[in-house]
């Protein structure tokens, strides 16, 4: 994986010596100004003038500001969508628009589309043998990089031609023409190496030999690469010994060079040049031919032995041999030069061949390098790039890490170094990504290779300090990406599930249940021995109850219990705990009884309550046998104890079926409230409890008993709601302990004979509530109209004329309501409830709408609806309010579209369809699919914008929404009838 890394970053970095330091400053600021226009402020005409004012200071610069359009859409390969692009342009032979293909032709290669990146190159090159002036800069970075490309793909021949190209280029750059040359010669060498025919080899090795002679032409860096070349063609001439002269003839201009690299170092205070020294390059590289010209030799059949030790260990002269052979050349390179990049393979090479006379001749070398020394040498490689990071010399750093990491793959100072990389690479910006992309394959690799084993604690601090760094840069997605990568890999890791732990209550305080139950599910999994286990399997409870997911809660609450039994001074979470698993057994038996009405849900919630009371009761008896002398927190204690006894006598008195166990229920649930009183005399509850089994003994028909209780209630606590409100309380409380018509029936009482003169208006007020929440629609409005008959006080006229409202509408008698409505808004403009006046009165309005025959009062209609919506949406602050009212405002279309084709106007109707087309597909586009709080908004709007895209023909269109929508909420109990919109949509698009 560095390899590559490594080829890629080498041409990159070559090409960006040639490169104008105040140009690219200035572009990568414009660049970042046209993306902010385009992208954050949606002024695209005011980003085109940009451009254009760009190209007048560069004109080259249109090609890269072209390219930048592209870049999002390529990098997701959507390659059709840009091709569309492209072929829209006007002038297809204008500069910009070649740039643009090769930006796709870059795209295809990065997605392993090679045929297709290099034929769009090749006709680049044909139509451009030389670049124009808007072209110059992007040309010659194209040139170069295509013969990298090539090479990466092993098209070595191709890349051979594209060399020669780039050099025939009149305008490249100096320090790029050697650079190109040393490429070209070194691959004609590569090529004539393995090249059968004598003399096309010979051709070769003579071409290679021009451009090496051109690299001498100066004494800089390049000149010890073309000495190098020089002597490999002699080693494939079969002269090595010419080779060893031809070094040795140019040592007097190596070692100048090597000298002049040591002053400036001495006097600069620089470190890392050298390292560059063509004095070590030519012996390391020399060595290396020479090794392996004696390998070629060894793996002969028939192979002269001889040869093989003349070219390892030097040619004999007598009755010794020369101290020019490979094994001599690898220890001067180490020994001589050691801060050299080559060092520390010299010193494997070294090694290397010692092993292979041991077992070829049965010789043991004395060893010149020790592993002390080679130890030293590592270190003295990594020191020089953690120097330059340490320095901030951030860009110098990266090619030199990657160097060594490449040699050192697997050491301790391996992980730091990788740690060091990426934050170097975060450090140095690039106009293409490609140093954040890189970034993270590092990111990973560290992770995913060091995760087990002795560097495991220390490749894990890292990988949280640049999960840290990332942060602090501004990525938060990388930051979250990068811990996601330390969670998967680092399980032994002992900060891993404090930090699991901190994230999910992190996402629970910003109302993302779902991401926070994906940590606290995920530290449970991973770290079942962690301090933290428990607590996060408490918070998985909670969650599920805030979702109602109760039998998730109660298998949360049973792990937690068992936790709990084994852990030492459990204090008060154990009862606890039982005390949860007894609350959500009620509340999923009350979920049953509340929200299905067959007899089989009635009488399953039933048993659920039995068993919740059950459940507290055993709750109060374990907390009245702990013993006195253990610590817990007595306040905390009394309270469970408390609620406990409540509960048991609410769960028992809320049973309905089977009808033959309520005449034991009842009277059971009776005693359980009058024992909470005497319980607990001092709690704020007991008026309640009172109350409630007042209300049992009424339903039971022992009048006598039941006015005791409330005549108890009124000595014993006069001041209390329930003294004072004994029939609304009453109504009240039957309606919550399940007894709806009993309920109903106590509040039609406070509406007929003296009706306002017995009651106060708020009590009215209160009841027609609670008829209209109980769906009572028309007993509700008796009582808000008894209300506004009578009431004077703004408070209480204000709620009772938008419940009106609010019962009229339920009661779909729209034109009603709508009036009701405006009139509420123009007398109580100031009131809390206006917001969500103008919410009825937009779906008021629009229901009339649906069945206004006439066209123009239609539309008024309808237009009075999305106006309301819009004042709505304004005085809306969370982003989860604001797509409710923009779904509404596309349902209101759906609306219009409906009444529309009711009345035959198919071209009417098709425009609301597209109307409320548009309005889903604003909210989807708007909306961050991973945001698990407004997944519901946004799966709605998919569900509603798919039907009327089928509807409008838009079968492309509808496809991709399918396939969107599926990516995201494939599990989802509606995926299926997507699945079949989708295959709809591909047999239309078939067709």
């Amino acid at each position: 994986m560095m390899m590559a890394i490594a080829v890629t970053l080498v041409s990159c970095t070559v090409m960006a010596q040639h490169s104008d330091p105040e140009k690219e400053a200035f572009m990568q600021r414009e660049q970042a100004y046209i993306r902010m226009l385009q992208d954050d402020l949606r002024m695209p005409d005011f980003a085109a003038k940009v451009i254009e004012d760009v190209k007048k200071v560069y004109p080259d610069a249109g090609a890269a500001l072209k390219v930048l359009e592209l870049q999002g859409l390529l990098s997701q390969g959507k390659f059709d969508e840009v091709k569309k692009i492209i072929l829209s342009q006007r002038n297809q032979d204008a500069p910009e628009t070649w740039a643009m293909w090769l930006a796709m032709a870059d795209a295809y290669y990065a997605f392993g589309r090679n045929d297709e990146s290099f034929g769009l190159y090749n006709s680049f090159f044909k139509k451009f043998p030389q670049p124009t002036p808007e072209l110059e800069s992007f040309y010659i970075d194209a040139a170069y990089k295509y013969p990298q490309m090539l090479l990466q793909a092993r098209l070595d021949k191709m890349a051979l031609e594209a060399y020669k190209r780039l050099l025939g280029v009149k305008k490249l750059p100096g320090e790029v023409i050697r650079q190109v040359q040393a490429d070209a010669a070194e691959l004609t060498v590569r090529l004539a190496e393995a090249e059968t025919n004598k003399k096309t080899k010979e051709e070769m090795l003579k071409d290679a030999e021009k451009l090496a002679d051109q690299l001498l032409w100066d004494q800089d860096m390049w000149f010890g690469k073309g000495i190098v070349i020089k002597a490999h063609i002699q080693v494939l001439k079969g002269n090595a010994a010419r080779a060893q002269t031809l070094i040795e003839e140019y040592m007097g201009p190596l070692k100048a060079i090597h000298d002049s690299l040591v002053a400036q170092e001495r006097e600069d205070g620089v470190r890392g040049l050298v390292k560059m020294s063509p004095m070590a390059q030519c012996r390391f590289l020399l060595a290396v031919m020479l090794q392996e010209e004696a390998m070629k030799v060894a793996n002969t059949p028939g192979g002269d032995m001889e040869i093989v030790k003349n070219y390892l260990l030097g040619q004999r002269d007598g009755g010794n041999r020369k101290p020019n052979g490979a094994y001599q050349h690898f220890i001067n390179v180490f020994v001589k030069f050691p801060d050299s990049q080559w060092a520390m393979e010299a010193g494997e090479r070294e090694q290397e061949i010692r092993a292979f006379i041991r077992e070829k001749f049965g010789q043991e070398l004395r060893p010149m390098i020790t592993a002390e020394m080679m130890d030293r040498i590592r270190q003295k490689q990594f020191e020089e790039a953690q120097l330059l990071f340490a320095g901030n010399n951030f860009e110098a750093a990266i090619p030199i890490f990657i160097d060594v990491l490449n040699r050192f793959p697997e050491t301790t100072e391996a992980v730091r170094s990788l740690s060091e990389l990426v934050q170097s690479l975060l450090e140095t910006k690039d106009s293409d990504g490609y140093n954040m992309l890189l970034s993270e394959t590092v990111t990973g690799h560290l992770a995913e290779r060091f995760c087990l084993g002795s560097y495991a604690m220390q490749a894990g601090n890292e990988v949280l300090r640049l999960a840290e760094k990332y942060g602090s840069l501004g990525y938060g997605d990388k930051r979250q990406q990068t811990y996601d990568t330390f969670f998967a890999n680092f399980t032994t890791h002992p900060e891993a599930a404090q930090r699991l732990m901190n994230f999910g209550v992190k996402a629970l305080e910003s109302g993302d249940d779902a991401t926070a139950l994906g940590y606290f599910e995920r530290l449970t999994t991973s770290y079942t021995n962690s301090a933290w286990y428990g607590d996060a399997l408490s918070q998985i409870a909670a969650v599920e109850n805030r979702r109602q997911n109760y039998t998730n809660e109660i298998e949360a609450l049973n792990v937690y219990i068992k936790h709990l039994q084994v852990t030492k001074k459990p204090g008060l979470a154990l009862s606890t705990a039982r005390f949860r698993v007894a609350q959500a057994t009620r509340q999923q038996g009350l979920s049953l009884i509340r929200e299905q009405e067959d007899e089989e849900a009635q009488r399953a919630g039933s048993m659920l309550l039995l068993r919740a009371a059950v459940l507290f009761d055993n709750v109060g008896k374990e907390l009245d046998a702990i013993p006195s002398g253990v610590a817990i927190d007595t306040k905390q204690a009394n309270l469970f104890r408390e609620q406990a006894s409540l509960q048991k006598a609410a769960s028992l008195a809320q049973v309905v079926a089977p009808a033959a166990i309520l005449p034991r229920t009842r009277p059971q649930a009776i005693t359980a409230f009058l024992s909470f009183a005497e319980e607990f005399p001092k709690s704020e509850h007991v008026p309640a409890a009172l109350m409630k089994a007042g209300t049992l003994y009424t339903v039971l028909k022992e009048t006598e008993k039941a006015q005791d209780i409330f005549t108890r209630l009124r000595r014993e606590f006069p001041e209390s709601e329930e003294a004072r409100s004994s029939v609304p309380m009453l109504a009240a409380s039957l309606m919550e302990l399940g007894l709806r018509g009993d309920a109903i029936a106590k509040y039609k009482e406070m509406f007929v004979g003296g009706g306002t003169t017995i009651y106060t208006d708020y009590q009215i007020l209160t009841a027609a509530r609670a008829l209209l929440e109980a769906r009572e629609y028309d007993v509700a409005l008796q009582g808000f109209d008894k209300v506004i008959a009578a009431a004077n006080e703004v408070s209480i006229l204000g709620p009772a004329h938008f419940g009106r409202a609010q019962a009229l509408i339920s009661m779909k008698r729209h034109k009603e309501a709508r009036l009701e409505l405006e009139a509420f808004i123009k007398e109580h403009g100031k009131s809390s409830l206006v917001v969500d006046a103008y919410l009825l009165l937009a779906d008021a309005a629009s229901a009339e709408g649906e069945s206004e025959r006439d066209n123009k009062q239609r539309d008024q209609l309808f237009n009075k609806a999305i106006d309301a919506f819009k004042f709505a949406r304004n005085y809306r602050t969370e982003i989860k309010d604001m797509l409710d009212i923009d779904l509404q405002v596309g349902q209101a279309m759906i609306r219009q579209m409906n009444a529309d084709k009711a009345f035959g106007l198919e071209d009417l109707a098709a425009n609301s369809r597209g109307k409320a087309i548009i309005a889903f597909k604003q909210l989807i586009f708007a909306t961050d699919p991973r945001n698990a709080v407004l997944a519901p908004q946004l799966e709605k709007a998919f569900l509603l914008s798919i039907p009327l895209e089928l509807d409008h023909k838009q079968f492309e269109a509808a496809a991709e929404s399918c396939e969107e929508y599926l990516e995201t909420f494939g599990s989802s109990r509606n995926a299926p009838q997507v699945r079949t919109w989708l295959n709809q949509a591909q047999i239309e698009i078939g067709k």
